[in-house]
């Protein structure tokens, strides 16, 4: 009776190390591996995306090395043990796994206090504007990997944003975060399922939910349609398309804004990418 409508580790842990891999490598380290550092909280969460991510850079042979791999009680304010190791470790980016305060903490304690001048990425958990509003001007040009872009038009790279973005700004007068467009989207899966089965009989919803092929609303997917996997692999999960966005500073409103820096192209919509990747002005490679 579980169906899961979001993003896993698995999903987001992917995304982000083939960027650094395959995107940011090349740029910052062509004749050597990537060093990458992973900062996480030690809950499933973070032990999730720890795994995802290594388990990713071995099968599918991505230019990568884990220099540093520290874990932090869930909680966490002051990080500045754990970015100090890092920072020794000499890392080409730091992948920072934690929710909307601990990341904006680590980006901001690792830079102003620290020194750790590197690239630094984020979940879309953070796809919210009080990340951006914690954030203030130290995160201009790191990054945030996401799977709903509030920023990325208008015109926008789904038909319904455009509505839904602007009537959400109207009522609660900021933009939307990832979550909300998670449960917009699950909202009407469940009431398709619902039409569909004529009743609310709790088996025949579920089956309803089964077959669920319905086209994408907010959250893009793989095949253009919200479906639920059917393999062990993918059991009641969909198939969401995730992106990497670099913040941005914007002087009118004191605050970063996201743009969609890679990939260039997804299936079933064409070209999302919004501008050219820049490496932050103070960017020290892990080694030369």
């Amino acid at each position: 009776y579980m169906f899961h409508y979001c993003t896993s580790t698995f999903h987001y842990s992917k995304t982000i190390v083939h960027f650094f891999g395959e995107y940011l490598n090349p740029k910052v380290a062509p004749n050597r591996n990537f060093r990458l550092a992973i900062l996480y909280r030690d809950d499933p969460y973070g032990v999730g995306v720890w795994n995802a991510s290594n388990q990713f850079i071995k099968e599918d042979k991505l230019p990568i090395e884990v220099v540093a791999g520290r874990k932090y009680p869930p909680g966490t304010t002051d990080f500045h043990a754990e970015l100090t190791a890092i920072k020794a470790a000499k890392p080409d980016g730091l992948f920072a796994v934690d929710f909307t305060v601990g990341t904006a903490e680590i980006y901001i304690q690792g830079q102003r206090d620290v020194g750790l001048n590197t690239i630094y990425m984020a979940v879309e958990v953070c796809e919210v504007p009080e990340f951006y509003t914690l954030l203030k001007r130290w995160g201009d040009r790191q990054l945030l990997e996401s799977k709903f872009g509030p920023y990325a038009g208008p015109p926008y790279y789904l038909p319904l944003m455009d509505t839904y973005i602007q009537k959400f700004k109207q009522r609660f007068n900021l933009y939307p975060g990832m979550m909300g467009a998670d449960t917009y989207d699950a909202i009407y899966v469940a009431k398709d399922a619902i039409e569909r089965a004529g009743t609310l009989d709790k088996a025949k919803v579920r089956d309803a939910l089964e077959t669920t092929k319905m086209k994408n609303l907010l959250i893009l997917t793989e095949t253009g349609y919200i479906e639920f996997g059917k393999t062990p692999e993918t059991y009641h999960e969909i198939s969401p398309v995730t992106f990497i966005e670099q913040l941005i500073w914007n002087e009118k409103v004191g605050e970063c804004r996201p743009f969609i820096v890679w990939p260039e192209k997804v299936p079933n919509v064409g070209t999302i990418k919004q501008r050219e990747f820049e490496l932050p002005p103070l960017y020290t490679p892990g080694e030369k």
